[in-house]
């Protein structure tokens, strides 16, 4: 995909993004490893991966979000449309009863990666889901994102990668739909990959100083956005 000058490499991929029951964290992260492995077995695609994601205990961002975030992530990527995405998805709720049954605890998106600054595998992942301004399209959010505010990806310092993940609507709205759980009202994903989080807390001074926050404000919904850390613990 050309992005403004830029050759920029694209990603087919689902997230389910779980909140546990109370004292149910490792029960739900029991649970996402055996349903991650039920994934790779449904989806149909010759070229397909699986990460599962648990939430850093002290996640230094519980202080900086006001949404809360979520405590298991499970990622499935495949070189495949996004149809496949929402068959293999079907019925997954039921193989999860840790996750909590509010129905905006759990979240499921279909889209695409695009990936701004690859990288190796990392066993730290940040994720900020976002929602877009009231007053703006998804479309108009999802120029913006793409074209102007990649920029400070590709300056942040701390890390090791960068990617954008675009959600698409329709694709998820089917995914949600079929997977048994209720929630797929996000625009956008924005992913930092690294080692540890120590460098990139200790730069934050450094990378507030280039004003992606006063960008993010043109298009980005802050109040109902929520952005928090994970461990990988499996690839």
């Amino acid at each position: 995909m050309k992005i403004g000058n830029l050759e920029i490499a694209t990603e087919n991929k689902a997230l389910i993004l779980l909140s546990a029951q109370a004292s149910k964290k490792e029960h739900l992260l029991i649970e996402s490893k055996r349903a991650a492995a039920w994934l790779i077995h449904r989806m149909d695609s010759q070229n397909k991966k699986v990460a599962v994601m648990e939430r850093l205990d002290m996640d230094p961002f519980r202080l900086v979000s006001k949404a809360p975030g979520y405590d298991v992530t499970i990622e499935l990527c495949a070189d495949a449309e996004y149809a496949a995405f929402a068959a293999a998805l079907e019925g997954i709720a039921n193989i999860l009863p840790s996750a909590h049954p509010d129905p905006s605890a759990s979240v499921v998106l279909v889209g695409s990666d695009y990936l701004f600054r690859p990288c190796l595998p990392k066993s730290v992942r940040f994720q900020y889901l976002m929602r877009h301004r009231k007053d703006l399209t998804h479309q108009a959010y999802a120029k913006h994102y793409a074209e102007t505010h990649s920029g400070f990806g590709f300056k942040t310092r701390g890390v090791d990668g960068y990617a954008q993940f675009h959600v698409d609507p329709l694709a998820s709205e089917e995914a949600v739909r079929l997977s048994g759980f209720k929630t797929c009202d996000f625009d956008g994903v924005s992913q930092l990959y690294m080692t540890s989080l120590t460098k990139f807390l200790l730069a934050s001074p450094i990378n507030a100083a280039m004003g992606m926050i006063k960008d993010e404000k043109r298009f980005v919904d802050r109040d109902n956005s929520t952005m928090f850390s994970s461990r990988v613990v499996t690839f």
